[in-house]
């Protein structure tokens, strides 16, 4: 059972960046009709709370109801999703050594390995939406003072509605090849930066990567221009590195020799 007033204000703080963002705009509640031939796009609130009951993290998303489980109108709706080898491939990158390819595992070297853990806050707000396009209208939330009096059209993707997770990736994948990474062939959500000899995997907001320390700062800042992140401690073999760390609810552990990582130990709770 979640807790009524931490739910009020997880909600609260993702309608705070609904506002901050701009990811809509107000219009008078029969636009939708008018514009489109068809009524605004349903809501609704998705409440969690992601950590446990005596470490609570609670999030909220609102969520537009626009994907439909059947779809008559014959349009496809693809988004692909890495798998897991995706996160394989950039531990691996830190624990192996061929050819050009030679990580540092010495601690206290100041090019060593290390592994960099990013998220972008509300990513697919980050993705907006082509002007040209036929507008999407929502209704607004219950929280909001405007709700029933009027609609809201999206200039930004949210979750829940058809182009959020496309228009994300096409998003991110442009400014990352913008830095000079390639696409992998057989899943477009690894890239790998020659130069810099980067590997890193992107899964939603999160992005995984490997590389020596300097060339993760690098990268880093660069993403810092384009995006709201939050960054883990970065894991490597060095004494003041972390040695834990969270990638797609997985725990990844740095440990003598080796890389290992959990499944979301709250499964099993």
């Amino acid at each position: 059972v979640l807790n009524d007033a931490m739910v009020a204000e997880a909600r609260a703080k993702e309608l705070s960046f609904f506002y901050s963002k701009g990811v809509w705009v107000k219009r008078p509640h029969g636009m939708a009709i008018s514009r489109t031939g068809r009524p605004h796009i349903s809501v609704r609130w998705v409440d969690v709370n992601k950590g446990d009951d005596v470490n609570p993290t609670y999030r909220s998303r609102l969520v537009a109801r626009e994907l439909k489980a059947i779809d008559k109108s014959n349009n496809s709706y693809f988004a692909p999703a890495p798998p897991l080898e995706a996160l394989r491939t950039v531990l691996s990158s830190a624990m192996t050594r061929i050819g050009n390819h030679q990580p540092v595992w010495d601690p206290a070297g100041p090019t060593r390995t290390q592994i960099s853990f990013i998220d972008v806050n509300r990513a697919y707000f980050n993705a907006k939406i082509d002007p040209e396009s036929t507008p999407v209208f929502v209704e607004l939330p219950r929280e909001d003072a405007d709700c029933g009096a009027k609609c809201a059209q999206l200039l930004r993707h949210m979750y829940g509605s058809c182009g959020a997770a496309d228009g994300w990736q096409e998003g991110y994948s442009t400014m990352l090849l913008s830095l000079g990474f390639a696409q992998g062939e057989s899943c477009p959500h690894v890239l790998w930066h020659q130069a810099k000899d980067i590997c890193c995997s992107v899964h939603g907001g999160g992005f995984t990567s490997s590389g020596a320390c300097l060339e993760l700062d690098w990268m880093e800042a660069e993403i810092a221009k384009h995006y709201e992140i939050t960054v883990q401690p970065r894991m490597g073999p060095g004494p003041n590195d972390a040695k834990e760390g969270r990638s797609l609810n997985r725990v990844v552990r740095w440990l003598d020799g080796r890389i290992e990582y959990e499944a979301d130990p709250r499964q099993s709770e």
